[in-house]
């Protein structure tokens, strides 16, 4: 609550409050900002706190995907269309990018909706009950879902941008993996975001795996399978049997095959072809990637834009500091 801009609302309530009191503070990082709230309101506080190695949490896989900026929203569907029972929250790191990931994929016949801090109190309301009875499925948020919001059974959380401290993504994919159950972290980067992933990965003390995105031939060969899964199941729903007479009646005088191809393309159009999939290029990983040891890790000094990043490890101690 403090963090998404209700400091001053909290500070107003614990002015009014009781000298006598009983107060507790619950946070997964304590930075400078709230720890002076503490010593303003809170007089002889204990502080408790899990060791850093504890961190991480085991239920939880962490994955990530490379691809050149311009493709993210690809990367992002070609997730969703491989995890069909996918039930997760897709972090955006602002406003405008929240409501336009979940427009597109609203467009695109997911079951999206946004939420974010220019959204009334009410309206997120509504949308996170309706995430909660999984009439919607994806939620795309800003780190206002971040904090305080509790929904169960959680599948999948994905940063669609990177957070800009490990701290906040820990707090993003802890909405996973919860009272001991598995889920599944991943994050859509570019190569100017590898040396942020890796600094999240070094301090949360947690190996992030690079996973290799499925081709067009690959995601047409996993629908089919997929698609092949639901018919069996649903042919032994007892509902079925109610449109045996309707379905003989359209056979009557049409060949069976025909029938389905034109139920397939009605359905489906063209994602049953592998050429309706982008060719997704990691630029990096066309790179020549011989550094460090030959690890799954990509060059960093090359953007996907074609620009040059350099780092200078100058920091307060040798005299930079903000104005």
């Amino acid at each position: 609550m403090l963090n998404i801009g209700f400091r001053e609302e909290i500070e107003e309530i614990l002015k009014y409050a009781p000298v006598e009191k009983r107060v507790f503070l619950f946070s997964a990082t304590m930075p400078p900002f709230i720890l002076s709230i503490v010593k303003n309101y809170m007089r002889d506080y204990e502080t408790i706190s899990i060791k850093k190695q504890d961190i991480g949490n085991e239920h939880i896989t962490q994955t990530y995907y490379e691809a050149p900026r311009g493709h993210k929203f690809d990367v992002l569907m070609r997730i969703l269309d491989i995890n069909s029972e996918f039930y997760g929250i897709i972090f955006c790191k602002t406003k405008a990018e929240t409501d336009e990931v979940a427009s597109k994929l609203s467009q695109r016949g997911y079951l999206a909706e946004a939420i974010h801090g220019d959204i009334e109190q009410a309206m997120r309301e509504k949308v996170l009950n309706r995430f909660r009875k999984r009439e919607v499925s994806v939620l795309v948020a800003t780190d206002v879902a971040a904090r305080g919001i509790d929904v169960s059974d959680l599948t999948h959380v994905v940063n669609f941008e990177l957070p800009d401290n490990p701290e906040i993504y820990t707090h993003r994919i802890g909405r996973t993996g919860r009272a001991g159950k598995s889920g599944t972290a991943i994050s859509i980067i570019s190569s100017a975001d590898v040396r942020r992933l890796f600094f999240i990965e070094r301090m949360s003390k947690v190996k992030i795996v690079r996973m290799q995105l499925p081709t067009g031939k690959e995601m047409v060969e996993m629908k089919i399978l997929q698609l092949k899964r639901d018919l069996d199941m649903l042919a032994q729903a007892p509902e079925g049997q109610n449109y045996l007479e309707l379905a003989n009646n359209l056979l009557a005088d049409k060949n069976p095959s025909e029938v389905i191809a034109t139920l397939l393309y009605k359905f489906y159009q063209e994602t049953l072809k592998p050429e309706h999939y982008k060719d997704i290029v990691n630029v990096s990983r066309d790179r020549n990637t011989s550094d460090r040891n030959n690890d799954d890790r990509p060059q960093r000094s090359q953007r996907d834009d074609g620009m040059i990043r350099l780092f200078v490890a100058k920091g307060r101690l040798d005299g930079f500091e903000n104005p």
